[in-house]
Parts: structure tokens; C-alpha cells; sequence
């Protein structure tokens, strides 16, 4: 037996079932611009972002606008920054003087000192071969200096 309120409930099941295929009912050109429009504004979004936070990093670099406490703040990195560097120096120095390391360390910096010299060397040669086929060109291929 069906009662006034089971009679409700199926017709606002029914107006719901209605309701979602309306929800549905859109095209695919309408959800095409729909996707569209979303990503050209998520493209904005992302973009103004990215050139506020370039900007904001090239300011904060600058410290143009440095109060008080942040140049004190940077004076302080700075410190850090040099006594990490002295640190880490001082790391190398004492790692180069194991004894299982120093005939490694001598001769890594030997053959530094040899891939330099054979740099110069080359550059050496590079300029003479460069004169020598300045020698031999043809006049016509060498620029004319203007008088």
C-alpha cells in the first residue's frame, strides 16, 4: 500500500533524478570553453604569481627597503657565511693531512697543476696555428682595413 509520504518520497526522487540530468545535460562545446576558461585562468594565475614572487626575491635581494633589524640580518648571514666558509676549509685541510690521503692529495694537485700547463700550452698553439692561416689566406679572404 503506498501512503502520501512514499508518494513524496518518489517524487523527490524523481525531481532530483530530473535535476541531475539537467546538471549533465551540458554539451561538449560547453565544457570545452568551460575547461578553457578554467586553465587560462589557473595560465594568469601562475604567471602573476611567478613575476610577484620574481619581483619580491629581486627586492628582498636588493635590501633597498632593509630596516634596521634586516641589515643587522645580513650582517649576521654574512658572518655565518664566513666563518661556514673558514669551517669548511678548515675540514679540507684536515682531511688532506690523513696519512692514507696526502700522496692522493699531492698528486691530484700535481696533475692540476700539469692539466694548467698544458692548457697554456695549447692556447699556445692555438694562436700560432691561428697566425699561420692568417699568413696563408688569400688576400681576397682577409678583410680590407678602411682608410
Amino acid at each position: 500500500m503506498t501512503t502520501p509520504a512514499s508518494y513524496l518520497r518518489l517524487t523527490l526522487l524523481l525531481t532530483a533524478l530530473a535535476a541531475g540530468s539537467l546538471l549533465h545535460a551540458e554539451t561538449f562545446e560547453e565544457l570545452s570553453a568551460a575547461i578553457n576558461a578554467t586553465a587560462g585562468r589557473q595560465m594568469d594565475l601562475i604567471n602573476q604569481g611567478r613575476e610577484r614572487s620574481e619581483r619580491l626575491a629581486r627586492e628582498l635581494a636588493g635590501g633597498t627597503h632593509d630596516t634596521p633589524e634586516m641589515k643587522e640580518t645580513r650582517a649576521r648571514i654574512q658572518r655565518l657565511r664566513a666563518e661556514l666558509a673558514e669551517a669548511e676549509q678548515t675540514l679540507k685541510n684536515q682531511f688532506e693531512a690523513l696519512p692514507g690521503f696526502r700522496d692522493e692529495v699531492r698528486k691530484a694537485r700535481e696533475e692540476q697543476a700539469e692539466v694548467k700547463q698544458l692548457d697554456a700550452r695549447r692556447q699556445e698553439l692555438l694562436n700560432r696555428r691561428r697566425a699561420l692561416l692568417d699568413k696563408t689566406k688569400p688576400a681576397a679572404d682577409k678583410p680590407q682595413a678602411t682608410p
